[in-house]
């Protein structure tokens, strides 16, 4: 079983038979797709960082270009049809594309969007990104969507966008022991897997390029396999599932647990 747990529906992914097509050459079988960047073919290349500065989290300085080109060309008025169009596409293949809904906690209708569209799509997981919505983990309304998650049995899906925000989570994460939490692109890990008491944290490995094997291996020894998560980030780096597949299949850890990265964690997140 393998999984893509982190990809957009953009780039290699805007169109069903692309999606197909990606995860049969890479012989996945299953996508979790959430939105992208409306009616966008386009795959970026990204400078390849992480072997030369293997110890180091460059997603915080990402984060500042990711929130000013999102901001610059106004990707984030589009979250709704495009968890719509998300919908759309698991429903060509639901066996292997799951479809995970982008809330913006600074909508104030959020939460009604949120039950009214879980009963038509029916998503299996929550995604939140403070570079495209510049929301505060400690403000009232993602405490109440942590909430509602944890009522239904979903993870949450987030990317954060500074320290100060990792250190605003962790205490979050320490209020909702009981919740399931995957943070994107190991950000802010080194931190995280040192205060935060809530043993349901995973950690998901995108993009190679700005994550280096050590810092990856580095998590796995302090987690523990079970609690890592593989994924592309498609369209945000070029091949990025293929090298991420090849990356845990040259671990020198056990078979048993390159299957839990691969697949097996987030599998049991989404079915069980």
């Amino acid at each position: 079983m393998i999984i893509d747990g982190h990809a957009h529906a953009c780039g290699e992914y805007f169109n069903y038979e692309n999606i197909i097509k990606v995860l049969d050459s890479n012989k996945t079988d299953k996508v979790v797709l959430c939105p992208g960047e409306a009616n966008s073919k386009k795959t970026y290349g990204l400078p390849l960082l992480s072997e030369k500065y293997p110890k180091k989290d460059f997603m915080f300085a990402v984060n500042r270009v990711i929130g000013f080109v999102t901001k610059l060309g106004g990707a984030a008025k589009h979250i709704d049809e495009q968890n719509r169009y998300v919908y759309k596409l698991s429903q060509m293949s639901p066996d292997r594309i799951i479809q995970a809904y982008w809330i913006n906690p600074l909508d104030r209708h959020c939460l009604l969007k949120l039950e009214d569209d879980y009963k038509e799509y029916g998503f299996k997981l929550i995604k939140l990104h403070q570079c495209w919505h510049k929301f505060d983990i400690s403000c009232e309304s993602f405490k109440k969507i942590t909430e509602w998650a944890l009522e239904h049995n979903m993870p949450i899906f987030i990317h954060i966008s500074t320290i100060r925000q990792v250190n605003a989570f962790i205490q979050i994460a320490n209020k909702y022991l009981n919740n399931s939490f995957i943070i994107a692109h190991l950000i802010g890990y080194e931190n995280i897997h040192k205060h935060a008491k809530n043993r349901n944290v995973f950690y998901e490995i995108s993009p190679p390029q700005l994550i280096s094997l050590e810092r990856l291996k580095n998590a796995i020894d302090n987690v523990g396999a079970n609690k890592v998560i593989l994924g592309s980030d498609t369209p945000y780096g070029k091949n990025n599932l293929q090298i991420n597949i090849n990356r845990i299949n040259h671990l020198g850890i056990s078979e048993y647990e390159k299957n839990l990265i691969k697949g097996k964690n987030m599998y049991k997140l989404l079915f069980t």
